[in-house]
């Protein structure tokens, strides 16, 4: 039986390690290429066939169906520099994509422009102190992490029972749709179904 737990590290000021380290490393460079970025990183970029963009932050989260293939998904959040060098509006865009473990490469990769960041504002309800009781015979495991110019923070967490972490998957599930939706990847929607079946167990 796996019981509903989460695990929280943060580290300000540093990049993120076990992880990002671990688990998205090995993929960073597609990730970033179907990003159009040349590395995954915070700061001020140059997009192709337009102005300087700045990555304001991203996440990640490693989705781990304990009887499936691990998904991927990313999601930046950039703001549009003009000639005076004032920030502009925000866009986002997500990635979602399935990995080859062991040759360490993408698959399948989905890319879309989505309007906002539903985890975002979950993120802003987290409560730490809320605990349940409940147990779930096939799970479903996350791994989540954050990176701001302010912070770097990831945290784990598998079959949530309690009000914010349900808010969380909730949230995931509902950019994995954005992102199914909007690209038509056949390989989104299907890992898109099966993810939720494990959500509504």
């Amino acid at each position: 039986m796996n019981h509903s737990h989460c695990n929280v590290e943060h580290f300000h000021g540093q990049a993120i390690m076990s992880i990002l380290s671990e688990v998205f490393q090995p993929y960073h460079s597609q990730i970033a290429e179907a990003l159009e970025l040349s590395e995954l990183r915070l700061g001020r970029w140059k997009v192709p066939d337009s102005d300087y963009h700045w990555l304001m932050y991203f996440w990640q989260v490693a989705i781990m169906p304990a009887f499936d293939g691990m998904g991927l998904m990313t999601i930046i959040h950039t703001q549009r520099f003009d000639d005076s060098g004032e920030l502009g509006r925000g866009k986002w865009k997500g990635l979602f994509a399935i990995p080859n473990r062991e040759r360490q490469e993408l698959k399948e990769i989905a890319v879309a422009t989505i309007p906002n960041d539903a985890l975002w504002a979950e993120l802003n309800q987290i409560d730490l102190t809320e605990n349940t009781s409940g147990y779930s015979l096939d799970g479903i495991n996350y791994h989540l992490a954050i990176k701001t110019n302010e912070f770097a923070a990831e945290f784990t967490f598998d079959n949530p029972e309690s009000l914010w972490l349900k808010r969380v998957e909730r949230a995931l599930l509902h950019q994995m749709e954005r992102i199914a939706k909007t690209s038509q990847s056949q390989a989104a929607h299907e890992y898109l179904a099966m993810w939720k079946n494990y959500a509504e167990r």
